[in-house]
Order: structure tokens, then sequence, then C-alpha cells
């Protein structure tokens, strides 16, 4: 194999992890909705989102590269989960391995010769190490029953009307659409998606 097939390889691989990513997300988000977890359901969605760009982006440069039909190997999981916390944590553990497999191709496309590649694949490396980092945060809380209560007051947010309201935790109720708790954000910087 060539270096620039290597590369070229790897792109492929990517934009079908990334694909693959996106129906598992998009699982998940039914299993959070199925549980009566709407911020969860949207956590998957908008990851979903985020997972179809990156694969978009994989496939562009490949294009631009030369690469039109590639053949790519690969392991891709398929496990299903039964609840929303084990997709919570599934979901990390996929993408603290997939930011690994993307710094090694960076690493490779580095050694090939096509720096675009390599930046690349480090962009989507670090964005996934946030990704991994969220959802287990949010197991985390889901778990410890702070996803909608803080030990400190807060500001929430719901996230079909928008309307905000500082407390320590989320109302039972939206006062202006009257929507359950679960569709009421924490808004820390760092959960936001």
């Amino acid at each position: 194999m060539d270096v620039s097939s290597r590369t070229l390889e790897n792109l492929a691989r990517g934009l079908a992890e990334k694909n693959l990513a996106r129906s598992r997300y998009m699982l998940a988000a039914g299993a959070a909705h199925r549980d009566g977890l709407a911020v969860v359901e949207l956590l998957f969605v908008r990851t979903a989102e985020q997972e179809r760009v990156h694969g978009r982006q994989f496939a562009r440069l490949s294009q631009k590269l030369g690469g039109a039909h590639v053949r790519a190997e690969g392991a891709y999981p398929l496990e299903m989960e039964q609840d929303t916390v084990q997709w919570l944590r599934r979901a990390k553990e996929e993408e603290d391995r997939e930011a690994g497999e993307w710094r090694e191709f960076a690493r490779q496309a580095r050694e090939d010769g096509v720096p675009q590649a390599a930046d690349l694949f480090e962009r989507v490396a670090q964005v996934d190490e946030t990704h991994g980092d969220r959802f287990a945060r949010w197991a985390g809380r889901l778990e410890d029953g702070e996803l909608f209560a803080r030990p400190l007051p807060c500001l929430w947010r719901c996230i079909v009307c928008g309307h905000t309201q500082y407390e320590e935790g989320a109302p039972e109720r939206c006062p202006l659409c009257l929507g359950p708790q679960s569709q009421f954000l924490a808004l820390e910087g760092e959960d936001w998606f």
C-alpha cells in the first residue's frame, strides 16, 4: 500500500465509523425518549448531528485527495444497550476509543505527507474527547440523581420553549410551556452541546 492510499483508507474508515456513531446515537436518543429524558435525548441527537458533520469532512477531504472508491476494513461495534445510563456509558467508551484511533490516523497522515488529514484527525479527536467527557458526566449525574438538581442554585433552561429560571433544581413543570422537568437543562458552560 502506498502512503496516500493508507491515508485515504483511514479517511474512509473515519466516514464509516462516524456514520455508525450517528446511527448509534439516534438509537440512544430513542431510548432516552422512552425513559422520559428529553434533555438526554437532545444530547444524543445533537451529538449525532456533530458525528454527521465529522463524517462529511472525512468524505470531503478524501474526495479532494482523489479517493473515490476506497476499500476500508474494520470492526464496528453494534451492541444495543438496555437503558439510557448504559447508552451514555457505552458512548463514553466509543468516543475515547475513536479519539485514540484518530490520533493514530493523524500520525500516519503526517508520515504520508498529508498534513491536512493529520489536522482533521486531530481536530476530530479533540471533539470526541469532549463528547466522551460529557457523556460520562451526564451518566454520573443521572446515576446520582443530579441531572435535574444541583447542590447550589444555577440557571435552568427549558429546551422546548426557552424559559429560564435560577433555582437549585429544575421545576417540576415548565411555567411557560407546561412541559415536564425532563426538558430542563442546567446552563453550565461544560454541558452545552
